[in-house]
Formats: structure tokens, C-alpha cells, sequence
């Protein structure tokens, strides 16, 4: 494919549910050139810039009929693929499947080839950032941590590739928003795959029914997990861990057995407020 020019129009991204769509347009001859030198032959007047009458309009549309219908799935792809020789959708590659690419608008003008015209084509890139939080977790793009107390469990969901330019190149924080929507809904799902992992990292297997606060870091590198219910995360720890907690259980016991019952209650209140 020979490329005249490419350009990803940011200001018109637009998001619907998980899915973003990007717009792009671009100037390009296709490698084997069979439809431009058919269109040239077919629609020269519409070869070039002019002022066209009703009847070279109606020719117009014609054409553009005539390109929707035969450029092939193969121009297609490698009109995608100038997407990612540019690096917007890095990490990913076009063969990762992550996006869709869709021809909206189709003409054709000589420009600086007389012989064989180029196309002008417009367009749409897709990409769902649900599959994207998917292929991150199966690569292994995404890790899960966790700082554990007695009666705390801080999870945390680290990002250690970047998300796409395309997402981040005009600052917009919708995509952030979506992403911390879909990872707080699959946190509370059983079987997802965020769930199952912070259900690992934590080994807290009810983890899901947990009420949670959850918000990116400062950075957007990072979406911290606080969990609430402080009562019951240690009683599902000590279930976790029981003979950790026991020993703890049993050496607590031993420390204070022969304290006075108010000294009891005010060292069992000190320790509570400051593990919390």
C-alpha cells in the first residue's frame, strides 16, 4: 500500500458503553491498484477537483458504490495496520484482534500521480476496553499485589504496560472512568477474572461481597482496593490462616491471662485502633 497521508482525528473519539471509536482519514493506493485504475478509466472528470453538475454528482455516488463494493478485506487490513505502524494502539498488534477497522466514506482523486489516482477513504477504529482489561490480565500486563495486616488488606491492581496512545494522547479521563467502572463491577462478580485474581492475591475467597472502595492512583498506573468490614476480614483471615491466627490467638491469651479485666479491655482497645 503507498500512503499519502494518515491522520486519527482525536477530537472526535467517542465512547458508547466499554466500546471507543476513533476516526480516522487517509490518502493511499492500494498495492495491487486494480480499483483506482478502474476508476480512473470509469470517472475521469471525477478525477480531479472541479465543480460538478447533478449528473457528474449522481456519477459521484456511483463511484463511491463501486469502491465500498471491491476494495477488498486485504486493503482493509493494511489500511488498519497504519494505524499501529504509527503506534497508536501500542502495545497491542493488528493480529491481536483488539480492534476493528470499518470504511465509512470512499472517493478518489489523481493527486500527485496522474497515471493512478489515490483513494481517499474514511473510517472507524473500535476498540472495547473491556477485551482490553481481558488480553491486559492474559498477557500478564496487569499484576495483582496486596499489603496485609491482622485486620487490613490493601489490594492493589498495578498496570505495567501503558494503555494505548490513541486512549491518553488528548488527556480525556473517560477512558479511565470506564475502565475503573468495568474492574468495580467484575470485582463484585464471583467468577470474573479480576475477582478470581484479587480472591488469589488476598486469599479471601469471598472477596467479592465485600463493600469496597476503589479509585485509580494519583499516577492512573495503579487502582487501589480498600476493603471495609474490618470485623469480618478478620474473622475470614483467621478462617484463611488458622493456625497463624490461632498461635496469635493462643499468645495473646498468655500475655494477658493475669491482667486485671479494665486493663484487658483498655490494651484489647489500644490494639484494635491502632491496627485499624
Amino acid at each position: 500500500m503507498t500512503l499519502l497521508s494518515y491522520n486519527l482525528d482525536h477530537t472526535q473519539t467517542t465512547y458508547k458503553g466499554t466500546v471507543a471509536t476513533y476516526k480516522f482519514t487517509c490518502v493511499v493506493q492500494t498495492s495491487s491498484k486494480k480499483v483506482e485504475k478502474y476508476v480512473k478509466e470509469k470517472w475521469p472528470k471525477l478525477m480531479t477537483y472541479a465543480e460538478y453538475s447533478a449528473a457528474d454528482r449522481l456519477e459521484m455516488f456511483k463511484m463511491k458504490d463501486y469502491l465500498k463494493a471491491n476494495i477488498t478485506q486485504s486493503d482493509i487490513d493494511e489500511v488498519h495496520e497504519l494505524a499501529y505502524a504509527r503506534s497508536w494502539f501500542n502495545p497491542f498488534y493488528r493480529n491481536d484482534k483488539i480492534t476493528k477497522c470499518t470504511l465509512t466514506e470512499f472517493g478518489a482523486k489523481t493527486w500527485s500521480n496522474p497515471d493512478v489516482p489515490y483513494l481517499e477513504l474514511s473510517g472507524t477504529i473500535t476498540l472495547d476496553l473491556k477485551d482490553l482489561i481481558t488480553f491486559y490480565i492474559k498477557q500478564k500486563w496487569i499484576i495483582f499485589e496486596t499489603k496485609s495486616g491482622i485486620m487490613s488488606e490493601a489490594p492493589a491492581i498495578s498496570f505495567i504496560k501503558p494503555l494505548p496512545f490513541a486512549m491518553i494522547y488528548n488527556g480525556s479521563s473517560t477512558p479511565f472512568e470506564i475502565i475503573l467502572k468495568e474492574i468495580i463491577v467484575q470485582a463484585s462478580k464471583q467468577n470474573s477474572d479480576i475477582c478470581k485474581l484479587l480472591s488469589k492475591t488476598t486469599k479471601l475467597k469471598n472477596i467479592h461481597s465485600y463493600d469496597k472502595e476503589i479509585l485509580w492512583s494519583m499516577d492512573r498506573k495503579k487502582i487501589l482496593i480498600k476493603l471495609k468490614n474490618t470485623v469480618r476480614l478478620l474473622k475470614d483471615k483467621a478462617l484463611a490462616e488458622p493456625i497463624k491466627y490461632g498461635l496469635m490467638g493462643l499468645a495473646a491469651h498468655e500475655f494477658t491471662k493475669d491482667m486485671k479485666p479494665s486493663t484487658k479491655a483498655a490494651l484489647g482497645l489500644g490494639a484494635y485502633l491502632w491496627l485499624k
